[in-house]
């Protein structure tokens, strides 16, 4: 049953929201990852065999310190509270590629942001970039699963240079995800897993390139009953490269919290609560991610 429920969501819902894609003192912003993190915790490289599922994520993100590119708080007034409400759609037919399970997926997010820097105050809400990713390849062996795919965020999302909280980003992000979720006993009542996902951007239409973005997720859980499970989540991102125009500083950030799963088996519904706290953040907003994810198995 674990296998039907947890899965790395390449998914998807917009990191403008939660970088608001910029630089605090930057008259025109941006920031690299499309992917938002803390978006999967325990079990996030377990892919479903087969079927059809729906994932709606409520992601809450809060900051009121922005980190400069060496990690130091930035001094003036900075405060951004960003809501992300996307839902998820896969379907995995029961058909295999290389010995693993295929299947696919689409991410369409609704994204509320409001900033202010200094004494400018930025507020929108609208869609998002959707994500697509037309392969997922998930390997499932007694002790461990392995899945590897492939995702592009479209700028479906309205996005204005004059606009630091616009719900898009500006440019198509290529994704590549992968990751291993390890049962470390005979039962598989303790895992260890972790996902990593690399995004490569295109020029954005001012002319900037953002640079490469790693992504990492890992989690330790336990199930304490068939029902239940408890972890440690944590995640971390950085640029690998620099932006092609702008500050030579590459954002990164880490942060770690608690999870609770619970499955509600007589309508088959999965409910994941999460809570991360950032450290060890340069060059972006430090601060805190609240998740609630709901998970229907049809």
């Amino acid at each position: 049953m674990k296998a039907l429920i947890h899965r790395p969501l390449t998914l998807t819902l917009l990191a403008s929201a939660l970088l608001l894609g910029s630089r605090a003192g930057q008259a025109q912003p941006i920031s690299g990852n499309h992917y938002p993190m803390g978006a999967e915790g325990i079990k996030n490289a377990s892919l479903p065999p087969k079927g059809v599922f729906t994932k709606n994520y409520n992601l809450f993100y809060h900051a009121d310190t922005f980190k400069d590119g060496g990690g130091n708080t930035a001094p003036g007034n900075f405060n951004v509270f960003a809501f992300v409400n996307a839902t998820r759609v896969f379907y995995f037919p029961d058909v295999e590629f290389l010995g693993g399970k295929v299947g696919a997926d689409v991410t369409v997010p609704i994204v509320h942001t409001e900033l202010t820097v200094g004494g400018a105050r930025f507020a929108e809400t609208g869609l998002g970039d959707i994500l697509i990713e037309p392969l997922l390849i998930g390997w499932h062996y007694p002790q461990l699963d392995l899945a590897l795919g492939y995702g592009v965020w479209a700028p479906t999302g309205e996005w204005s240079a004059a606009q630091p909280a616009s719900p898009g980003k500006g440019y198509w992000s290529h994704m590549i995800p992968m990751g291993a979720t390890l049962y470390l006993d005979k039962e598989r009542t303790w895992a260890f897993s972790t996902a990593h996902r690399f995004e490569f951007h295109t020029r954005r239409s001012d002319g900037i390139t953002p640079g490469i973005n790693w992504n990492m997720e890992w989690a330790l859980s336990k199930a304490i009953q068939p029902t239940l499970e408890l972890g440690v989540v944590g995640y971390g991102t950085k640029q690998l490269t620099r932006d092609s125009a702008g500050p030579r500083a590459r954002d990164m950030a880490f942060g770690v919290g608690p999870e609770v799963d619970w499955l509600w088996t007589k309508y088959m519904l999965h409910f994941a609560f999460r809570y991360y706290r950032e450290f060890a953040v340069s060059d972006r907003p430090s601060g805190g991610t609240g998740l609630f994810v709901l998970t229907k198995i049809w």
